[in-house]
C-alpha cells in the first residue's frame, strides 16, 4: 500500500489527440476536481499553423454541446513548426462555479498550412475525489481530514502530507499526485499516531473516511503550510492506485 505512493513513472502522455503530427494534449486526465488542467497544442507538421484567437479551445460534453468557452481576442496567432502553446484552466465556468465531475472533451480549432479549418478533440475525465480540513489548524490542535472518493466505496485509501505540491509524485498510469516526495510525505506514510491518525484505512459505503492530524505544540509551526492529498487503491488499477485527490493546503495559524 505504501509502496504504491512512491512508485516512479517515466512518461507523461495523457489524453492526446493527433492530426497530421499536430497534437492536442490534456493533462492530467483523469483529473481531480478543482485542480488546474494544462492543455498543450504542439505543431510538428512541417509547416506553420494558425490559431483563430488567443483562446481557441472549449470544453464540450460527449455529444459536442458547449459546456465552457473562454473569452479571447479574435486575432490570428501563428504557431510555427516545432513549437507548442499551452493553456491552463482552473475548472471554473463563467459564474466561477467548478465544473461537475464527469466525462468531457476538450476541443481546439486551428488553420493548417493550406488555411483549412481543423479541429482536434482530447478526452477529459473530472473525478470527484477530494480531501478537506475540518477544524482550525494550530499548534496543539487536532484537525480532521475528511477523505471523499464517491466512486471508490469500501476500498482502501492512503492519505499523505507534504511541504509542497511540486515536483508532483508519479503514481503510475501516466498520473501525478500533487505532493512533493519530501521527508514529510515519507513521515506521514510511516509514522502513524498520535500525529498521523487513520492516514490509511478503508472508505465506508459512501466512499468517505476521516483521518486526523495532531499538530505538535510548537509555536515555531505557526505560519507553516502543508498539503494533504489521498489515493484509493484497487489491485486492477495502474500500480494499484485507482483514483487520487487534488491537494488541500493546511496553514497552521
Amino acid at each position: 500500500m505504501r509502496r504504491s505512493l512512491l512508485v516512479v513513472a517515466a512518461v507523461l502522455v495523457l489524453g492526446t489527440a493527433v492530426a497530421a503530427q499536430v497534437t492536442w494534449t490534456v493533462t492530467p486526465s483523469p483529473v481531480p476536481t478543482e485542480q488546474v488542467i494544462r492543455m498543450t497544442l504542439t505543431n510538428r507538421s512541417g509547416s506553420s499553423i494558425t490559431l483563430p484567437s488567443t483562446a481557441p479551445w472549449s470544453i464540450r460534453d460527449l455529444l459536442g454541446g458547449l459546456v465552457y468557452g473562454p473569452i479571447g481576442l479574435t486575432v490570428l496567432v501563428p504557431l510555427p513548426d516545432q513549437q507548442a502553446i499551452t493553456y491552463t484552466w482552473n475548472q471554473k465556468d463563467r459564474t466561477s462555479a467548478f465544473l461537475a465531475p464527469g466525462a468531457y472533451e476538450v476541443w481546439i480549432g486551428y488553420f493548417d498550412a493550406k488555411f483549412q479549418n481543423q479541429t482536434l478533440k482530447a478526452p477529459l475525465q473530472i473525478d470527484p475525489d477530494r480531501i478537506t480540513v475540518s477544524g482550525q489548524p494550530a499548534p496543539g490542535v487536532t484537525v480532521k481530514l475528511l477523505v471523499s472518493s464517491p466512486r471508490a466505496p469500501q476500498l482502501p485509501y492512503v492519505a499523505g502530507l507534504a511541504l509542497a505540491i511540486r515536483p508532483e509524485l508519479p503514481i503510475g498510469g501516466n498520473r501525478f499526485l500533487a505532493l512533493a516526495p519530501d521527508a514529510l510525505l515519507v513521515l506521514s506514510l510511516t509514522a502513524g499516531p498520535p500525529i498521523f491518525r487513520d492516514f490509511q484505512g478503508s472508505l465506508d459505503a459512501s466512499g468517505a473516511a476521516t483521518a486526523a492530524l495532531g499538530i505538535p505544540s510548537h509555536a515555531a509551526l505557526k505560519g507553516i503550510t502543508v498539503h494533504a492529498a489521498h489515493v484509493t487503491l484497487h489491485a486492477s488499477a495502474p500500480n494499484g492506485i485507482l483514483s487520487y485527490s487534488a491537494p488541500q493546503a493546511i496553514q497552521i495559524q
